[in-house]
């Protein structure tokens, strides 16, 4: 294995993190404001980080991963993979911005090479309209600005395209996602791996034990 692509929501996070925090059915309840937009998702990670729901669990980006096993469970197989040589990537639909803040504050956004994702490109809530110019200015480093690597509509054409870059054969690529139609798009192209709900779950919570194992 040389190569492995992950999706974030419900795969990397235990939660689809983008309908969290704009309000919609991502597996996780929060109370509003709510944001669609790169800054106004900072925003909120950061509020949400120093409530007191969250502050004795560790800050609200450890909830949104499931927890601090969980979190130690990823560690491991993110230091397995580094060990082995293998380069790892993300490839989502949500905000590059609240992505990569969030891998960094449990200590794993230095396993990526890079961050496929978006930037905002929809209208936003009334909470994004009205942030002052300061509003999560601490994490403005975490916004891709011209060096967020596009990939357009389908995931199956970037990791073919990333494979290609690396002259690598299909057997030596694995992708990992929670949505059937991205694993269907992706198949033929290179090895794939669906994460599936945990026993008595109707969604899935992020990659977990049998994941973790196919990987190995």
């Amino acid at each position: 294995l040389r190569l492995a692509g992950f999706d974030f929501d419900q795969t990397l996070s235990a939660c689809h993190l983008y309908h969290v925090l704009a309000g919609g059915d991502g597996g996780l309840r929060v109370p509003p404001p709510y944001a669609r937009s790169e800054r106004g998702q900072l925003a909120r990670l950061a509020e949400l980080d120093k409530s007191p729901e969250y502050v004795d669990k560790g800050g609200f980006t450890l909830t949104a991963f499931g927890g601090p096993e969980r979190v130690g469970e990823l560690k491991l197989i993110f230091d397995e993979l580094q060990s082995a040589n293998v380069e790892c990537i993300v490839c989502s639909r949500g905000l590059v911005g609240p992505i990569r803040r969030s891998l960094d504050q449990i200590g794993l956004l230095g396993h990526f090479a890079q961050i496929f994702a978006n930037t905002s490109n929809s209208v936003g809530t009334a909470y994004d309209l009205s942030l002052p110019p300061e509003a999560a200015a601490a994490d403005l480093h975490f916004l891709a600005g011209d060096s967020n690597p596009r990939w357009g509509p389908s995931k199956g054409r970037l990791v073919a395209r990333c494979l290609k870059e690396r002259g690598l054969q299909r057997t030596e690529a694995v992708f990992v996602d929670d949505t059937e139609s991205e694993i269907r798009s992706v198949q033929g192209t290179c090895m794939t791996i669906q994460v599936q709900p945990l026993e008595g779950q109707d969604v899935p919570q992020g990659m977990r034990a049998r994941e973790f194992d196919l990987l190995r």
